[in-house]
């Protein structure tokens, strides 16, 4: 938690204001009015995508700093959300409560992998999303940003064994201009299930 809020404690926003490139790539198949929890959600940016296209948003990280530049964030941008403080690892996502679950380089350990998913699959509604992006695991050779620890990487065989329809799964090297923390050409694993 320390880390988090000291990075968010800095001036500006670390990792940018603008949405996540493939979460606002993807957008449009969230519908209005979609329930969605941002899950690592930091300062906002990607809530506010989601808010802009008319969603109604929860964020959770652990980062009280963050939490406070998020709602702000969104507030001064003419918009309301909801954000709690919580340890991902032992947060109740709920059943079948979610339209939507935004995941935006939240690096999830190996051990642990499978079972996060699915409860975050579960906690979906029936035709809810799972967006999901982060670093792949040859992201250190690039050095632009990320854990450096291979247990915390991820390959398309992380999803082999969702329980999603699948749109989209693609293992990508892309340029990534997101503040000073993800800056440069990337690789980096989406996905995009439908329940």
């Amino acid at each position: 938690m320390q880390k988090w809020d000291e990075r968010f404690s800095e001036e500006g926003f670390a990792y940018g204001v603008e949405p996540n490139d493939f979460l606002r790539e993807k957008l449009e198949n969230f519908p209005v009015g979609a329930k969605v929890l941002c899950i690592a959600e930091g300062e906002g940016r990607n809530a506010l995508g989601l808010l802009k296209r008319g969603c109604e948003v929860h964020g959770v990280d652990l980062s009280s700093v963050g939490k406070e530049k998020a709602l702000a964030f969104t507030q001064e941008n003419g918009f309301k959300m909801t954000y709690e403080i919580a340890d991902l690892f032992e947060y109740d996502f709920g059943e079948e409560k979610w339209d939507g679950v935004v995941s935006i380089f939240f690096h999830c350990p190996t051990r642990t992998r499978m079972e996060f998913h699915q409860k975050l699959e579960r906690a979906l509604k029936p035709g809810g999303l799972y967006l999901f992006e982060a670093y792949a695991k040859d992201q250190p050779e690039f050095g632009t940003g990320g854990p450096k620890d291979e247990e915390l990487l991820y390959t398309t065989e992380d999803f082999k064994n969702s329980n999603l329809e699948q749109l989209h799964l693609e293992g990508v090297k892309r340029e990534i201009i997101e503040g000073k923390y993800h800056t440069g050409m990337s690789s980096v694993i989406q996905y995009l299930g439908k329940k």
